[in-house]
């Protein structure tokens, strides 16, 4: 099995040996669906590193503040489960 990064960053060669051998691959929407992985990865990475930090941050706050930071880790786990899931459909796709 082909690496995907060197696939991704040898699409014509790629694209020519499935042509000697007679495969057909879609090795264009592969690299496509590369790129959108590692963005939604980029994006869950963050969304994860702000849930953490305001999870930190909730017991350093007034009482009165806590609940607007609980709902904001709330807002920014489920949108990072919502990622991871795109994130799945991408994987199964590729």
């Amino acid at each position: 099995m082909l690496d995907r990064r060197f696939v991704a960053d040898n699409i014509d060669l790629i694209t020519e040996n499935c042509c000697l051998r007679g495969a057909s691959v879609d090795v264009a929407r592969f690299a496509e669906l590369d790129i959108l992985r590692r963005q939604l990865q980029l994006d869950i990475d963050r969304l994860n590193q702000e849930a953490g930090r305001v999870s930190k941050s909730i017991g350093k706050v007034d009482p009165g503040e806590r609940e607007s930071l609980k709902a904001e880790g709330r807002r920014l786990r489920e949108e990072s489960s919502v990622l991871q899931s795109r994130q799945a459909e991408v994987l199964e796709e590729s």
